[in-house]
């Protein structure tokens, strides 16, 4: 009879400690699931072969502010690609906007610029004007594949963010 109550005893002194623990692992995941104060991301989006020469780098920002929502910002910056050619940007697999490539009067290759930002504004990086943050886009730290297709649908540049 002792040892039964002994075995009993033990048993719930396991399930004791077994539920303070989960009940502290549950703790410590609702603190990391805050949004960090600030994140910022860069990544160069690689070529494909169906325009080697072309490149890109997308920037991903996110700063959260003591009141008011986040700002976050989606900027893509493309170098070496067709001049006047109309290229579309897909992340994580949903089409998001097209650009039309341009070339500057002495520059030789043609590029273009996306940006985008939960705070819109006019007279953005490189002339581009930053939209309005779509809301596939929202937040900016979820995405993970960017692509850069051609007015035939094929891959021209891809990359991808770290999880």
């Amino acid at each position: 009879m002792l040892h039964l109550k002994k075995a009993v005893f033990a048993m719930v002194c396991l399930l004791m400690l077994t539920s303070l623990t989960f009940a502290q692992d549950l703790a410590q995941d609702k603190k990391n699931d805050k949004e960090p104060k600030q994140i910022g991301k860069i990544i160069r989006l690689k070529p494909t072969s169906i325009s080697p020469e072309a490149t890109a780098i997308v920037r991903v920002s996110f700063s959260n502010k003591k009141e008011g929502d986040p700002i976050q910002n989606f900027e893509i910056i493309t170098v070496n690609v067709n001049n006047k050619d109309n290229y579309r940007l897909f992340v994580d697999g949903v089409e998001i906007t097209s650009r039309e490539a341009k070339a500057g009067k002495n520059d030789l290759e043609a590029s273009f610029v996306i940006e985008f930002s939960s705070k819109a504004k006019d007279g953005g990086k490189k002339g581009g004007a930053a939209q309005g943050l779509p809301a596939s886009l929202d937040p900016v730290t979820k995405i993970r594949h960017i692509e850069i297709r051609d007015t035939n649908n094929q891959v021209i540049l891809t990359g991808d963010f770290a999880e």
